[in-house]
């Protein structure tokens, strides 16, 4: 018998002399469905991905079925009222993505923003995220998301750019904060 030893545990290997598998050793646990799991480096969520990917792993081999219902693609009773849901979803993402491209009705001026506070508004030809720091300083960014070109929003609570279409953040500077997504860019108030 040859046993690999891999991250976590053995696996056990081994051949007939045909090459065929042979019978495995008594005691020992057989499955017939392979299962990988893993999270993407250099990602935020890949070392969430890859624990969770483990707990699910663990749930369906001890058949505690805990966990794993909750993330079984099946899980779902009624496709016409998930349909809904996503349907509504889809059209709020629309909105956003649409709207965004419409002139503002009103439209304040980085003159009116408090330390602190945020807000987009129209500079020139672009539309651009307004900060004002703690000091009275202005700063400015391109308000438009680098992932898919929604138009962010100013999270006050946060001090965050905030993409409404995919949820990607930004710093008031630029800087990416969460997101599949590059830096916007600076601009001039």
């Amino acid at each position: 018998m040859n046993t690999e030893q891999g991250l976590r545990g053995s696996y056990w290997i081994e051949t007939s002399a045909g090459g065929e598998p042979a019978a495995p050793p008594s005691g020992s646990l057989t499955v017939d469905v392979a299962v990988i799991g893993g999270g993407m480096a250099g990602r935020s969520t890949g070392p969430s991905g890859g624990i969770m990917a483990g707990v699910l792993i663990a749930d369906l081999v001890e058949s505690r079925q805990v966990v794993s219902v909750l993330y079984d693609p099946r899980r779902l009773n009624s496709k016409a009222r998930e349909g809904v849901s996503f349907l509504k979803h889809q059209a709020r993402v629309a909105k956003h993505f649409l709207g965004d491209r419409l002139p503002p009705v009103t439209a304040p001026s980085p003159k009116d923003l408090t330390p602190g506070d945020g807000a987009v508004l129209r500079v020139g030809r672009h539309q651009c995220a307004v900060h004002r720091d703690g000091s009275g300083q202005l700063r400015a960014v391109s308000a438009r998301c680098t992932h898919l070109g929604c138009l962010v929003a100013f999270n006050r609570a946060e001090q965050a750019c905030v993409c409404p279409c995919h949820g990607s953040r930004f710093a008031p500077d630029g800087r990416i904060l969460q997101g599949p997504v590059r830096p916007l860019e600076k601009r001039e108030v």
